[in-house]
């Protein structure tokens, strides 16, 4: 089953607090978020792939996952508003698809569950799900990358536009803008995604952390020691930064991983997040 993934708006844009970015963090997430669904064996594909690219949102956006074939489309976002007070996560969803609705309650109360937030704030939704009506119009949808996503004959199913917070305040942009919490958000939403679709039998998928000793898969490891003590002290810091960890033993090192894929495209890919959290990473074949 194929889901594509928008990361919201391109370089620089929408600054929030404490310097962040939305399109960066944006980017950011589906990174990690792809490569969560990868293991319960959704094909992903992303809109953009790198944090200088800003792709139109008529025609390059929520038109590729109707021209792929695609079931789900989802544009991932963070809201603002000139009151820092404000908080709430938002799955708006396709005046196309009322049949999204049990699915973007699921998301959204995932999300915010995991940031510790309320749902959204706006006036009329249904459990943290929205819609918004183009003006002028009765049944077409506001959103440029959510409309071109539902045309006439597309296969997208449940087309969203999350917004995951508000980079405008701090309790959120200090989730938002730290690399372990980015993950266990995707990895929550991963979750509702598998089990509403039944991929892996509905279940967490397997624990990068627990692989076999000789696999074949493509392993993220971030350090090798000789002492066991320095290997366990370093996959502490690991776990205090949001990351899962595993400590084997191969000859005569302690080897730290904290991540295994099929997929050594899927690797490379967690090794710039690991990277981006500030620690060192190779792949290496299991």
């Amino acid at each position: 089953m194929k889901i594509t993934l928008d990361p919201g708006h391109g370089y620089k844009q929408n600054l929030g607090l404490n310097g962040y970015y939305e399109s960066t963090g944006n980017l950011r997430a589906c990174k990690l978020l792809k490569a969560e669904l990868e293991k319960y064996g959704f094909e992903v594909a992303m809109t953009r792939t790198e944090d200088n690219q800003d792709p139109d949102i008529s025609t390059q956006r929520g038109q590729v996952a109707a021209r792929n074939g695609s079931k789900v489309f989802i544009s991932w976002h963070s809201d603002a508003n000139a009151n820092a007070s404000v908080r709430g996560v938002t799955a708006i969803r396709s005046l196309q698809r009322p049949d999204s609705v049990d699915l973007g309650q699921k998301l959204a109360s995932a999300v915010a569950g995991v940031m510790g937030t309320p749902l959204s704030p706006y006036a009329g939704n249904d459990k943290g799900v929205w819609t918004r009506v183009y003006p002028g119009t009765t049944n077409t949808d506001y959103y440029a990358v959510i409309r071109n996503s539902v045309p006439a004959g597309s296969a997208v199913e449940h087309s969203f536009l999350i917004e995951h917070g508000f980079h405008t305040n701090q309790q959120d942009v200090d989730k938002l803008d730290n690399e372990g919490w980015r993950l266990k958000i995707v990895q929550a939403e991963a979750k509702v995604l598998a089990e509403y679709f039944g991929m892996a039998g509905g279940t967490e998928p397997p624990e990068p952390t627990e692989p076999p000793a000789v696999d074949g898969l493509h392993h993220v490891q971030v350090g090798a020691f000789k002492s066991k003590a320095n290997a366990d002290a370093y996959a502490v810091k690991l776990k205090k930064a949001g990351f899962q960890t595993l400590v084997k033993k191969e000859g005569d090192f302690y080897r730290v991983q904290v991540g295994a894929f099929k997929s050594e495209a899927s690797a490379k890919a967690y090794v710039d997040t690991v990277k981006t959290a500030g620690f060192d990473a190779i792949v290496v074949k299991g």
